[in-house]
Protein backbone atom coordinates (compact mmCIF):
# COMPACT_ATOMS: atom_id res chain seq x y z
CA UNK A 1 0.00 0.00 0.00
CA UNK A 2 1.49 3.58 -0.80
CA UNK A 3 2.70 5.89 1.91
CA UNK A 4 0.00 8.53 2.15
CA UNK A 5 -0.66 11.22 4.59
CA UNK A 6 -4.32 12.55 3.82
CA UNK A 7 -3.79 15.62 5.81
CA UNK A 8 -0.21 16.19 3.78
CA UNK A 9 -1.52 16.15 1.13
CA UNK A 10 -4.35 18.26 1.79
CA UNK A 11 -1.79 21.21 3.01
CA UNK A 12 0.06 20.56 -0.20
CA UNK A 13 -3.15 21.04 -2.77
CA UNK A 14 -3.58 24.10 -0.38
CA UNK A 15 -0.51 25.68 -0.56
CA UNK A 16 -0.96 25.29 -5.09
CA UNK A 17 -3.88 27.40 -5.03
CA UNK A 18 -2.33 29.56 -2.89
CA UNK A 19 0.39 29.71 -5.27
CA UNK A 20 -1.78 29.88 -8.27
CA UNK A 21 -3.74 32.38 -6.87
CA UNK A 22 -1.06 34.79 -6.16
CA UNK A 23 0.16 34.29 -9.26
CA UNK A 24 -3.28 34.88 -10.93
CA UNK A 25 -3.11 38.09 -8.90
CA UNK A 26 -0.01 39.43 -10.24
CA UNK A 27 -0.84 39.20 -13.81
CA UNK A 28 -4.15 40.61 -13.22
CA UNK A 29 -2.17 43.56 -11.51
CA UNK A 30 0.22 43.86 -14.42
CA UNK A 31 -2.47 43.51 -17.22
CA UNK A 32 -4.50 46.67 -15.40
CA UNK A 33 -1.52 48.47 -15.03
CA UNK A 34 -0.27 48.19 -18.68
CA UNK A 35 -4.18 48.86 -19.96
CA UNK A 36 -3.91 52.15 -17.59
CA UNK A 37 -0.03 53.05 -19.22
CA UNK A 38 -1.51 52.45 -22.49
CA UNK A 39 -4.49 54.81 -22.15
CA UNK A 40 -3.02 57.75 -20.26
CA UNK A 41 0.51 56.93 -19.54
CA UNK A 42 2.97 55.55 -17.09
CA UNK A 43 3.83 58.58 -14.91
CA UNK A 44 0.66 60.03 -15.05
CA UNK A 45 -1.18 56.46 -13.43
CA UNK A 46 -1.10 55.70 -9.44
CA UNK A 47 -0.70 52.90 -7.60
CA UNK A 48 -4.08 53.53 -6.39
CA UNK A 49 -5.72 53.31 -10.28
CA UNK A 50 -3.50 50.22 -10.63
CA UNK A 51 -5.50 48.95 -7.58
CA UNK A 52 -9.06 49.86 -8.50
CA UNK A 53 -8.28 48.45 -12.12
CA UNK A 54 -7.10 45.31 -11.02
CA UNK A 55 -9.72 45.07 -8.03
CA UNK A 56 -7.36 44.75 -5.44
CA UNK A 57 -6.15 46.90 -2.56
CA UNK A 58 -3.33 48.52 -1.31
CA UNK A 59 -2.29 46.09 0.85
CA UNK A 60 -2.08 42.84 -1.40
CA UNK A 61 -0.56 45.44 -4.18
CA UNK A 62 2.72 46.26 -2.25
CA UNK A 63 1.98 42.64 -1.41
CA UNK A 64 3.44 41.77 -4.53
CA UNK A 65 5.53 45.07 -5.75
CA UNK A 66 7.12 47.53 -3.72
CA UNK A 67 7.32 50.16 -6.37
CA UNK A 68 5.62 50.71 -10.59
CA UNK A 69 9.25 49.65 -11.34
CA UNK A 70 8.82 46.45 -10.22
CA UNK A 71 5.43 46.18 -12.54
CA UNK A 72 7.79 47.02 -15.25
CA UNK A 73 10.13 44.00 -14.91
CA UNK A 74 7.18 42.20 -14.34
CA UNK A 75 5.45 42.75 -17.80
CA UNK A 76 9.28 41.91 -19.04
CA UNK A 77 8.95 38.79 -17.83
CA UNK A 78 5.56 38.06 -18.57
CA UNK A 79 6.48 38.60 -22.06
CA UNK A 80 9.75 36.42 -21.80
CA UNK A 81 7.84 33.94 -20.23
CA UNK A 82 4.96 33.87 -23.38
CA UNK A 83 7.63 33.23 -25.98
CA UNK A 84 9.07 30.48 -24.21
CA UNK A 85 6.00 28.67 -24.11
CA UNK A 86 5.42 29.53 -27.72
CA UNK A 87 8.54 27.45 -28.51
CA UNK A 88 7.26 24.09 -26.40
CA UNK A 89 4.84 23.52 -29.33
CA UNK A 90 7.85 24.23 -32.11
CA UNK A 91 8.71 21.25 -34.64
CA UNK A 92 11.14 19.38 -32.33
CA UNK A 93 13.04 18.74 -35.68
CA UNK A 94 13.70 22.59 -36.83
CA UNK A 95 16.67 23.89 -37.08
CA UNK A 96 18.62 26.70 -34.84
CA UNK A 97 17.57 29.03 -37.94
CA UNK A 98 13.76 28.09 -38.14
CA UNK A 99 14.17 27.97 -34.03
CA UNK A 100 15.39 31.65 -33.74
CA UNK A 101 13.11 32.89 -36.61
CA UNK A 102 9.88 31.52 -34.37
CA UNK A 103 11.79 33.04 -31.18
CA UNK A 104 12.25 36.57 -33.12
CA UNK A 105 8.50 36.56 -34.50
CA UNK A 106 7.01 35.81 -31.41
CA UNK A 107 8.92 38.29 -29.78
CA UNK A 108 7.97 40.83 -32.34
CA UNK A 109 4.34 40.39 -32.27
CA UNK A 110 3.95 40.51 -28.83
CA UNK A 111 6.53 43.85 -28.37
CA UNK A 112 4.37 45.27 -31.43
CA UNK A 113 0.97 45.00 -29.59
CA UNK A 114 1.98 47.69 -26.88
CA UNK A 115 1.82 51.45 -28.55
CA UNK A 116 5.72 52.19 -28.83
CA UNK A 117 5.73 54.66 -25.44
CA UNK A 118 5.15 52.09 -23.46
CA UNK A 119 7.17 49.81 -25.03
CA UNK A 120 10.02 52.11 -24.54
CA UNK A 121 8.99 52.86 -21.20
CA UNK A 122 9.36 49.22 -20.23
CA UNK A 123 12.70 48.49 -22.12
CA UNK A 124 14.28 51.65 -20.21
CA UNK A 125 13.46 49.89 -17.28
CA UNK A 126 15.20 46.80 -18.73
CA UNK A 127 18.04 47.55 -19.67
CA UNK A 128 19.90 49.00 -16.93
CA UNK A 129 20.28 44.90 -15.95
CA UNK A 130 20.72 44.04 -19.26
CA UNK A 131 23.65 41.81 -18.80
CA UNK A 132 21.02 39.25 -17.50
CA UNK A 133 17.83 41.15 -18.70
CA UNK A 134 16.41 42.19 -15.61
CA UNK A 135 17.94 39.71 -12.83
CA UNK A 136 14.47 37.74 -12.84
CA UNK A 137 13.82 35.97 -9.32
CA UNK A 138 15.35 32.19 -9.18
CA UNK A 139 13.30 30.23 -11.79
CA UNK A 140 12.08 32.50 -13.96
CA UNK A 141 12.76 32.70 -17.93
CA UNK A 142 14.51 35.65 -19.38
CA UNK A 143 15.26 36.40 -23.20
CA UNK A 144 18.39 35.25 -22.92
CA UNK A 145 18.36 32.25 -21.15
CA UNK A 146 15.54 31.09 -23.96
CA UNK A 147 18.24 31.53 -26.09
CA UNK A 148 20.91 29.98 -24.23
CA UNK A 149 18.49 26.85 -24.38
CA UNK A 150 17.77 26.90 -28.28
CA UNK A 151 21.84 27.29 -28.78
CA UNK A 152 22.43 24.23 -26.33
CA UNK A 153 19.98 21.97 -28.59
CA UNK A 154 21.54 22.92 -31.55
CA UNK A 155 25.20 22.31 -29.76
CA UNK A 156 23.97 18.83 -29.05
CA UNK A 157 22.79 18.14 -32.68
CA UNK A 158 26.08 19.44 -34.48
CA UNK A 159 24.79 22.69 -35.87
CA UNK A 160 27.16 24.68 -33.91
CA UNK A 161 30.75 25.04 -32.90
CA UNK A 162 31.12 23.15 -29.93
CA UNK A 163 33.34 24.86 -28.30
CA UNK A 164 31.19 27.70 -27.82
CA UNK A 165 29.68 28.68 -24.50
CA UNK A 166 25.63 28.30 -25.29
CA UNK A 167 24.92 30.68 -21.96
CA UNK A 168 27.31 33.52 -22.93
CA UNK A 169 25.76 33.13 -26.52
CA UNK A 170 22.35 33.78 -25.49
CA UNK A 171 23.19 36.60 -22.78
CA UNK A 172 24.70 38.51 -26.32
CA UNK A 173 22.33 38.01 -28.09
CA UNK A 174 19.36 38.53 -25.24
CA UNK A 175 21.39 41.99 -25.01
CA UNK A 176 21.23 42.26 -28.58
CA UNK A 177 17.45 42.01 -28.67
CA UNK A 178 16.87 44.27 -25.87
CA UNK A 179 18.77 46.91 -27.72
CA UNK A 180 17.23 46.24 -30.94
CA UNK A 181 13.76 46.47 -29.45
CA UNK A 182 14.54 49.99 -27.33
CA UNK A 183 15.57 51.17 -30.73
CA UNK A 184 12.41 50.06 -32.44
CA UNK A 185 10.54 51.56 -30.17
CA UNK A 186 12.40 55.03 -29.63
CA UNK A 187 13.72 55.79 -33.21
CA UNK A 188 12.96 55.98 -36.33
CA UNK A 189 14.10 52.44 -38.40
CA UNK A 190 13.23 52.82 -42.43
CA UNK A 191 11.85 50.65 -43.60
CA UNK A 192 12.87 47.65 -41.10
CA UNK A 193 10.20 45.84 -39.14
CA UNK A 194 11.16 44.93 -35.64
CA UNK A 195 11.07 40.89 -36.78
CA UNK A 196 14.01 42.13 -39.36
CA UNK A 197 15.57 44.06 -36.92
CA UNK A 198 16.37 41.24 -34.39
CA UNK A 199 16.69 38.97 -37.04
CA UNK A 200 19.60 40.95 -38.84
CA UNK A 201 21.06 40.67 -35.55
CA UNK A 202 20.68 36.77 -34.82
CA UNK A 203 22.03 35.84 -37.87
CA UNK A 204 25.20 37.85 -37.44
CA UNK A 205 25.85 35.90 -34.47
CA UNK A 206 25.25 32.81 -35.98
CA UNK A 207 26.87 32.86 -39.26
CA UNK A 208 30.12 32.92 -37.19
CA UNK A 209 29.21 29.55 -35.21
CA UNK A 210 27.12 27.10 -37.69
CA UNK A 211 29.38 24.09 -38.47
CA UNK A 212 27.31 23.40 -41.56
CA UNK A 213 25.32 25.40 -44.35
CA UNK A 214 22.24 27.22 -43.36
CA UNK A 215 19.32 25.54 -44.48
CA UNK A 216 17.47 27.37 -47.20
CA UNK A 217 14.75 26.61 -46.19
CA UNK A 218 14.84 28.99 -43.11
CA UNK A 219 15.93 31.78 -45.29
Amino acid sequence: MPDTDPARDARHRRSLLRQDRSRQTRENIVRAAARLWNDQGYEQTSVAEICDAGGVGRTTYYFHFETKEQLLGELTWLTAHGVAHSLDDADPDTDVDQRVALFMAELSRRVEAMPRHLAATVLTAAMPGVARLGQFPEGRVDFGHTLAQIFASAQQRGEIDPNTDTDELGAILGGMVMEAMLRWATEHTGDRTLTQLLQYRATLILDGLRTTPRNSTSR
